[in-house]
């Protein structure tokens, strides 16, 4: 008998943590509502990424604030699937934020790319393409940061007119060996 209620004391537990840890987790896109109401210390954000690979599958781009581990922190995702770019629009809290890793789904497959970028109060910033090559064996990383505005705000102008229209350039920054420029 001991040795199940251990058992189900542990599963309680393991759940209890990991809806904990997704509960900081959000979409990188924001409702159409949320973007009419801007605040001082917000900006909104526009860009996609696109992921090639060798490898197959769903994977999950998690950006947050903090360069480092910040349980406090929100962390917002990005799903998608090697070869369809993703784009997207999020207001978010001013401040700086960094592509703090590139996660296959149902793998332990992790890659933190170093991308950076800023959140403006008040302002609608469009931080490019996001094109990240996933490493595999024999096939190294590379990361670019194109501006393809305009075709990005053309895809997002039916829905979001006003909002898209007012965007400024803030490209974000790739740092590290694996940057292409």
């Amino acid at each position: 008998m001991s040795h199940r209620y251990d058992v189900w004391k542990l599963s309680v537990c393991l759940a209890a943590l990991t809806a904990f840890l997704l509960s900081g987790c959000t979409s990188m896109t924001s409702t159409k509502e949320d973007l009419q109401n801007v605040g001082e210390d917000e900006g909104v954000v526009i860009g996609s990424i696109l992921i090639t690979s060798k490898l197959q599958g769903e994977y999950i781009a998690e950006i947050s604030k903090s360069r480092y581990i910040d349980v406090l922190s929100p962390i917002y995702r990005i799903a998608g699937t090697p070869e369809n770019e993703v784009v997207f629009i999020r207001k978010l809290p001013v401040g700086g934020y960094h592509v703090q890793a590139i996660n296959w789904r149902y793998t332990l497959l992790s890659w933190q790319p170093g991308i950076l970028f800023n959140v403006r109060p008040r302002q609608t910033s469009y931080i490019g393409r996001l094109e990240i090559h996933y490493p595999s064996a024999g096939d190294p990383a590379r990361i670019r940061v194109l501006d393809t505005r305009v075709e990005t705000i053309e895809k997002l102008r039916g829905e979001h007119p006003t909002i898209v229209l007012n965007a400024v350039n803030g490209l974000a920054r790739c740092v590290g060996f694996r940057c292409e420029r």
